[in-house]
């Protein structure tokens, strides 16, 4: 590959303050998961082409400078888009051309994640760390993993082992997770020959779900299906007197009567009722006195028992 200058910090710089905002800015890095070797070698070819025109147009300080950057930036997405991530690297170089000092730091932080510097030829190294932005942050997710977006760039999951380099001045960090709420945020300012700048990101405690929500409704069932249980079988106590007097009157004389036998089965009809409606006020009362412990011992509220006459007292916590 023919060598490029490395100088393009310094037309970065010059640039970034007489150009407009790139329209492409907003726009997300290009995904490098297509297999065609031979497609991304001619798209390298033609954007290496462009670039060594943009550098050559920038040192004579001629007006073309961005179009032929965007050109090649063009060339280098295709070369990723048919499955050569290498083309993060010179998408870097020529957005730095272009006046876009942070989308390069994006760009060159995606590919120094796939090919750390210490992994590359001299060469390259040396070219590639001529071309980082001089700003560098250690950025630390106090727990869990997100994605961190500096600025409202995505650059890459966190937590990560290396500093961002980014260009110099007052950043906003956020840790998001995939649905792009923000988890966490802080803000730094960076500078040139400073020692990097820690970014700590701390997510908002995971708040805890409420284990005694609202207990009222089951305190209104519990006492509402008691006291119509006792009712019940208070009712049906009452109806087995009157068919036990039924029978008496009736039955009990020696006389011919009719009817004695139905008598006795309401009556004992009624007795079990009687007693199932006591037993289920029973239960209920069970019930409400179980949730009123539970709620009390939730909230460690005190408690206070008060039973007959002497008003017999209880105080304490469940705690």
């Amino acid at each position: 590959m023919p060598r490029l200058i490395t100088s393009l910090a310094a037309f970065a710089i010059a640039l970034s303050s007489a150009c407009l905002p790139s329209a492409l800015a907003a726009q997300d890095l290009p995904e490098c998961d297509g297999a065609d070797p031979r497609g991304a070698r001619a798209a390298l070819a033609e954007g290496t082409a462009l670039l060594q025109e943009a550098i050559a147009e920038a040192r004579r300080r001629g007006p073309r400078v961005r179009a032929i950057a965007e050109g090649a930036l063009a060339r280098f997405d295709r070369q990723c888009a048919l499955g050569d991530p290498a083309a993060l690297a010179e998408r870097g170089a020529a957005l730095m051309l272009m006046g876009e000092p942070l989308r390069s730091a994006q760009s060159y932080d995606a590919f120094l994640r796939v090919h750390p510097l210490s992994s590359l030829d001299g060469r390259r190294r040396r070219r590639i760390e001529a071309n980082l932005q001089p700003g560098e942050a250690i950025v630390e997710l106090d727990r869990g993993s997100a994605r961190l977006v500096v600025d409202g760039l995505d650059f890459g999951p966190l937590p990560r082992s290396t500093a961002v380099r980014l260009p110099p001045g007052e950043h906003r960090f956020e840790a998001r997770d995939d649905a792009g709420v923000v988890l966490a945020s802080a803000s730094a300012t960076l500078a040139i020959g400073e020692a990097p700048a820690l970014v700590r990101l701390a997510a908002p405690p995971i708040a805890a779900e409420d284990a005694s929500s609202d207990l009222t409704a089951w305190y209104v069932a519990s006492a509402a299906l008691g006291a119509a249980s006792l009712a019940a079988g208070i009712g049906f106590f009452f109806a087995v007197d009157e068919r036990q007097r039924a029978y008496d009157e009736i039955c009990t004389l020696g006389l011919p009567a009719t009817g004695c036998e139905a008598v006795l089965v309401e009556r004992d009809a009624a007795l079990g009722a009687s007693i199932a409606g006591f037993v289920l006020a029973g239960l209920s009362v069970a019930a409400l006195v179980t949730l009123v412990v539970l709620d009390l011992e939730h909230h460690d509220q005190p408690i206070a028992l008060r039973v007959g006459a002497a008003s017999l007292a209880l105080e304490g916590t469940f705690r």
